[in-house]
């Protein structure tokens, strides 16, 4: 799988262009109203039908409507977006001394919130956009980093430290989330050298630390329900020596259970829908990555895109009747949208190039699509926007 690590950025690449996306048609099958298949399939185009793409190439890498490029400074792992839609935070610097750097959505007023030392990184904005929790290490006696989760405002740059890491049960956090309401925050305790990950809550006043899992398995990325009183996560065993089986797990945090919802050799991008009775992911149950929904009440798990192509990273829209994912569809990575009631797909950002297009993010109100444009070969990450429209201008 292609997944956007820690490769530090060192080239900048341009593309511009305002160019209609391309309509893919689909029909449902009868018999799962969900599941999407082709009406017409031509061998080389994998299982949609596109005879007349209207996308034409752009002066540049990529194209798509009010394309824009964003930045170049995101050196590891994703964005968050603040809940107004007006700023970005990320992780800049190198993996030997990153920091904080925050930029406007259109692209303008990049600037660093802070040089920390020894580094900061993975910055997250609360629900509410007053606070940034982030993983900031720290400097025993003897020369050792580790990390502890630490919220700040924009206006206090020393904020408050949320978790307290003295026996170095984790030497990197990462995944940081939210709860919906504010009051929690969920987080994966990595510690390489025992080869152990695991999943940690606590409340955002800094009380309440809980370890909610253990091995013999490894597990990550966790993902709070709307309502808050569910976690899901993926945890991952060994079938061979070399046979790495993913699973999709549910962790109740109501009475402290946990239930395994689906397993594969590929699995991640796991999102909720806004009512919090499905599941969101991509999974590789049939050879291929394809886009699954789990639905809770009846345990279904239900192949929403599927076939030859490779279909991954789908992210829900704000108002839960689309969805954002990447596919090969057309023999590259490209970036497109499935309509949930009439079931089409729409290409809305075209990837002329060599290169891998992952971690699609909304904008709050839904009107763009952010990702990445990324060469792992060449260590490049490239943050671009595009509109969500059903068409525009040459």
């Amino acid at each position: 799988m292609r997944y956007l690590n820690i490769y530090p950025l060192l080239i900048l690449v341009v593309a511009s262009g305002c160019v209609n996306p391309t309509r893919i048609n689909v029909t449902p099958t009868t018999e799962a109203p969900t599941k999407i298949v082709t009406t017409s399939q031509p061998q080389s185009q994998g299982k949609y039908s596109s005879p007349t793409p209207s996308l034409t190439p752009a002066p540049g890498l990529i194209s798509g409507c009010g394309l824009q490029l964003i930045t170049d400074k995101v050196s590891f792992g994703g964005i968050s977006i603040s809940p107004d839609g007006d700023l970005i935070i990320f992780t800049s610097g190198s993996g030997q001394i990153p920091y904080l750097s925050m930029i406007q959505s259109d692209g303008t007023g990049y600037s660093q919130l802070a040089k920390t030392t020894p580094f900061a990184a993975d910055p997250v904005w609360s629900p509410d956009g007053q606070n940034i929790a982030f993983t900031k290490f720290s400097q025993r006696e003897g020369g050792e980093l580790f990390p502890d989760i630490y919220l700040r405002s924009l206006q206090n740059p020393d904020g408050l430290r949320v978790t307290n890491n003295p026996t170095f049960t984790y030497d990197w956090i990462s995944e940081i989330i939210w709860s919906s309401d504010g009051k929690r925050i969920a987080f994966t305790g990595y510690n390489p050298h025992k080869e152990k990950s695991d999943i940690y809550i606590v409340n955002a006043d800094g009380s309440g630390l809980q370890r909610l899992t253990y091995p013999p398995n490894q597990h990550y990325a966790p993902r709070w329900s709307p309502d808050g009183k569910k976690l899901a996560y993926i945890s991952y065993s060994f079938s061979g020596i070399n046979d790495r089986i993913n699973h999709l797990t549910l962790f109740n945090l109501t009475n402290g259970s946990s239930e395994v919802l689906s397993s594969a050799p590929s699995l991640a991008y796991v999102n909720w829908s806004l009512n919090g009775d499905r599941l969101l992911y991509h999974s590789k149950l049939t050879g291929n990555n394809n886009i699954y929904q789990y639905i809770l009440s009846s345990g279904e798990e239900i192949d929403l895109i599927s076939g030859a192509s490779s279909d991954m990273h789908p992210s829900f829209s704000p108002d839960g009747l689309k969805i954002l994912f990447v596919s090969d569809i057309e023999g590259k990575d490209d970036l497109y949208l499935f309509d949930v009631f009439d079931e089409t797909i729409y290409r809305i950002a075209e990837n002329y190039t060599d290169d891998y297009i992952s971690n699609p993010h909304w904008a709050p109100d839904g009107t763009k699509a952010y990702f990445f444009l990324s060469n792992y070969l060449e260590e490049t990450n490239v943050l671009y926007s595009v509109d969500i429209v059903d068409s525009c201008e040459h």
